[in-house]
């Protein structure tokens, strides 16, 4: 379990948290220490990322290629 959610679920408020954690090494802004809040109090147990569906190296390849053949031609 991770500090952000300790506190949110020792009932301490979003300014105590980000209070403690500017205390140690980190910096995140206020916005993000509330949304944790929010997200812990609804029950959500982690944060982290999900993965995401994006470019795949073909895709990468695909594109570098064209733009390789005719430099006139942009990403989009």
């Amino acid at each position: 379990m991770q500090i952000k959610q300790l506190c949110a679920n020792a009932n301490k408020t979003p300014t105590d948290t980000l209070k403690f954690i500017e205390k140690g090494d980190s910096n995140v802004s206020r916005s993000l220490v509330f949304g944790w809040h929010m997200k812990f109090r609804d029950g959500l147990e982690d944060v982290s990322d999900r993965p995401r569906t994006g470019r795949s190296e073909q895709d990468v390849t695909r594109i570098r290629d064209a733009i390789s053949e005719d430099r006139r031609r942009s990403v989009r």
